[in-house]
């Protein structure tokens, strides 16, 4: 029985050295950008039964029709599946994954950045002191933010 053949359209660390030890082929792309989409198609025609990709790679009928036989899964390393034609996946009956809920803390530390941000007037501050327009530190906010507009 041969061994279960992956293609990574990029480098996600770890993870292809895990694959690895469990028995998985992988191959990947050796690029920072993103590779063309014939180089996917190439990849997936050659037979292998699973592709890693990430928001920036197309991926649909063209690509699953090149995968007709072979090809059985699609896994994003993204939380958003937009570049995943869904009909096309679900026609050629190959399953597709992504990470959901990967970015949820991201978000809310974000969130909690740009709510102390905005509520100290860090942007407007900020772009006093690059222009040299800030003239002293005043409780009063309105004062120094009325010199930027």
């Amino acid at each position: 029985m041969s061994r279960f053949r992956v293609f990574a359209t990029c480098d996600i660390g770890e993870s292809i050295e895990l694959l690895r030890k469990r028995g998985y082929e992988v191959e990947v792309y050796p690029h920072a950008e993103a590779p063309a989409k014939k180089v996917i198609i190439e990849k997936v025609k050659s037979g292998v039964d699973g592709l890693i990709t990430t928001l920036r790679d197309q991926i649909d009928a063209e690509v699953f029709e090149a995968g007709k036989g072979t090809l059985k899964v699609v896994a994003q390393i993204a939380v958003g599946f937009d570049n995943i034609n869904r009909g096309d996946a679900s026609r050629y009956k190959v399953p597709f994954t992504n990470t959901a809920d990967v970015l949820t803390e991201a978000t809310a530390e974000f969130a909690f950045f740009m709510l102390g941000a905005l509520s100290r007037s860090m942007w407007t501050e900020e772009h006093l002191t690059r222009e040299t327009k800030w003239i002293y530190w005043n409780p009063s906010w309105q004062l120094c933010a009325d010199a930027f507009t």
